[in-house]
Order: structure tokens, then C-alpha cells, then sequence
């Protein structure tokens, strides 16, 4: 489906096929995750202790936020839009690009001006990398089993990892390598996530 998209508008994939193609693939990697989880830990049980479910919240929230970020990245791949503007941290000179808001309506740039597109991604990614270190700051006032210390770890590591390649990738004008290696880390880092949300769900000394 993705790649009869070249037909219509040749040689270029649709960057909306091309992030439905994406999301799937990540959807179906987190829920083969967790099938192997339950299989080599025996199942997830929901723990008793409230702290562990409003932590779990924050975590649901921020892997929403890191899942919706990855989307924004399809597009920013699929519209070559990691091309127009190659430094880091401002935007040629900009932290808000110029022509971000030509198109009408006003709600397709985010999704189809290249200008809008790169800074959404890059917002979205900085907010990410916030949403992370803030859930990672809030469990070490809980007491947590040693498997969700590892997978917080994991998630603050891998988080960072992901936004300098990102950066990288943005610096070397979409280096193919670089490209590919933000991807995989993308899949580690949602692998964390999924981590940290499979043991918030244990009691705490089912994890020990």
C-alpha cells in the first residue's frame, strides 16, 4: 500500500502511508514485546500500590507522546523535510522557522510544510525527552524493584541517544547511517517504555 504510492505521485512515497506503515510496525513490536514479557515473567499482575499506578500513567503518557513523536518523524522523512534546515539548535538562525504557516488551512502545515513539519518533530522530541527524565526523576523517590530501575535506566539512556542522533542526522543532512540508526534506537527506546510499563504493573518484590 505504501509503496503503490510511487504510482501516484512518483518517485516519492505518501508520507501518510509511509507513517501508517511506520506506526504499525511499532505497535506490532510493542505488543510482541509484551506477549514475550508475560511468556518469560510469568504475567503481568497489577500492583496494589497507588504510587506504581499514577506512575504508570505518567509512562503511558509519555509513551504516547514518544509513539506520536515517531510519526512526526515519518513525515519528516517521507517530505525530505530534515533536509531544509541542517543546524541544531536554532533552525538557520531561528528557533520558529519562516513559513511555517503558508498553506491553508492553517492545520495541514504541521503535516505537509516542510518547515512546519521539521519544528513539530523537533518539539515533540524535546518534550519527550522531558516527559522521560521527569518519570525517571519522580521513580527515584519510589522505592522500585531492581528490573524497573534497569528499564527507567534504559529509557533515560536510550532517550538522550535518541535525541543526539537525531541531532546528528539533522547536522549530516539525513546521513543514511545516521537515519537508520535514530530509527533502531527508536525501537529500543520504545522497548524501554514498554519495559517500564510492564513492571509498574508487578508488586514490587514480584520484580526483585
Amino acid at each position: 500500500f505504501m509503496v503503490a504510492s510511487v504510482l501516484v505521485d512518483p518517485p516519492a512515497v505518501s508520507d501518510y502511508r509511509l507513517a501508517l506503515q511506520l506506526g504499525m510496525a511499532f505497535v506490532i513490536f510493542a505488543l510482541l514485546l509484551w506477549v514475550a514479557f508475560d511468556l518469560y515473567w510469568g504475567g503481568a499482575q497489577k500492583g496494589s500500590d497507588a504510587k506504581f499506578v499514577r506512575m504508570s500513567g505518567h509512562a503511558k503518557g509519555t509513551l504516547a507522546l514518544l509513539a506520536i513523536t515517531i510519526v512526526w518523524g515519518a513525515f519528516t522523512a517521507g517530505l525530505d523535510a530534515g533536509k531544509i534546515h541542517t543546524t541544531w539548535p536554532l533552525m538557520s538562525g531561528r528557533f520558529v522557522p519562516e513559513g511555517m504557516w503558508f498553506q491553508s488551512p492553517w492545520w495541514i502545515n504541521p503535516l505537509q510544510n516542510v518547515e512546519a513539519v521539521q519544528f513539530t518533530h523537533r518539539l515533540l522530541a524535546y518534550l519527550t525527552v522531558l516527559g522521560v527524565l521527569a518519570m525517571w526523576m519522580r521513580a527515584r523517590r519510589i522505592e522500585a524493584a531492581p528490573r524497573l530501575r534497569f528499564w527507567l535506566n534504559a529509557a533515560l539512556v536510550l532517550v538522550f541517544v535518541q535525541a543526539l542522533l537525531g541531532i546528528v542526522t539533522v547536522l549530516t543532512v539525513v546521513s543514511i547511517p545516521m537515519a537508520a540508526l535514530h530509527q533502531a534506537n527508536g525501537f529500543l527506546l520504545v522497548a524501554a517504555m514498554i519495559g517500564c510499563l510492564y513492571e509498574m504493573r508487578r508488586p514490587a518484590d514480584a520484580s526483585r
